[in-house]
């Protein structure tokens, strides 16, 4: 059972719209469309709101700033949410006076320094962690199809146009991949050419964000690989758990919250230098026994843990403890 909250706000930035979908119905719940600004605060205060999710990039937008301390000063409970990576809940210190409790959508800090700052004993009774929220209906329909031998193998990868979020090896590993596997074509989805680096290797496309459905794009790839600047840490990485839930393997780095999504060998796998991701990218694509199995065992793993059931429940757990 919902708690019995008059009315729970909550915004339409990731992951907040996937709660807002998974308790769509819901008659105390008001989902708005875009970010609150100073203009429509007003009738939202009207409706006396006892809770309110706001699902803040590492930026924090000044608009965001302004919001958050006149909204404090209601009676109304705000609740902040943080997901992604270190830049961005090294933003929570600053944040947690002006709100009431904060949600970091992660099971893991990897820097232990960070983590003692994050959750001393003066911020800790604001915080709640979970996992990131997920709706995997969609995803978990997905037609996979294991290589054969003539068939080109397609390697993904989803990111955005910001180049410092590419690895500073990212393309000694479309390198390495594309001298070990020659028959090999790269589908970008984010990216740019401006972003990537793409002197080493032939074969390749780049989507723009919008151009084709995040299902569609799974559909088409047969492995994704995934890797980040060295100064970023994933704490729970949304674009390896969509993976898994469509059952196309991953190739990873072995850092932050991944380590906590892929098993080694068994859901996918976790890699540190270039010559380990053309390795493994080598073994899925000559192997379709192997495949087969990574992709059942991802997909299998991804919603037993993460899927739309597990995550409801914790949401409704956290909603339940809010006050």
């Amino acid at each position: 059972m919902l708690p019995e909250f008059q009315h729970l706000i909550i915004t339409t930035r990731p992951p907040a719209r996937a709660l807002g979908h998974m308790l769509k119905g819901q008659p105390n719940l008001a989902w708005m469309q875009g970010s609150i600004s100073q203009e429509n605060l007003p009738r939202i205060l009207r409706l006396r709101p006892v809770a309110f999710f706001n699902h803040l990039s590492w930026d924090l937008q000044p608009v965001d700033r302004r919001w958050l301390k006149k909204y404090h000063n209601t009676e109304s409970p705000v609740v902040i949410s943080f997901c992604h990576s270190i830049n961005t809940i090294r933003e929570l210190p600053k944040c947690l006076d002006q709100v009431d409790k904060a949600i970091v959508f992660s099971h893991y800090l990897e820097d232990e320094n960070l983590e003692s700052v994050i959750f001393s004993e003066y911020l800790k009774p604001k915080i709640k962690q979970i996992p990131n929220i997920f709706d995997d209906h969609e995803l978990t329909t997905v037609n996979i199809r294991p290589p054969s031998e003539k068939e080109i193998f397609v390697v993904g990868n989803i990111t955005n146009s910001a180049p410092w979020k590419h690895s500073e090896d990212f393309e000694e590993i479309l390198s390495a991949i594309n001298q070990v596997c020659s028959n090999t074509y790269f589908l970008f989805l984010g990216a740019t050419r401006l972003s990537i680096d793409t002197s080493a290797i032939k074969n390749y496309h780049f989507y723009s964000p919008f151009e084709i459905s995040v299902k569609n794009y799974f559909e088409t790839i047969h492995v994704l690989i995934h890797k980040t600047r060295s100064d970023t840490v994933e704490t729970w990485c949304r674009v390896v758990t969509e993976a898994m839930f469509a059952g196309v393997p991953v190739v990873a780095e072995r850092k932050g919250g991944i380590r906590e999504q892929i098993i080694h060998g068994e859901t996918g796998f976790l890699c540190e230098t270039p010559n380990e991701f053309a390795h493994y990218v080598w073994q899925l694509s000559a192997n379709p026994g192997l495949y087969e199995a990574i992709s059942k065992n991802a997909r299998e793993y991804a919603v037993e843990h993460f899927g739309y059931r597990v995550s409801r429940n914790n949401l409704l757990n956290l909603l339940n403890n809010n006050n």
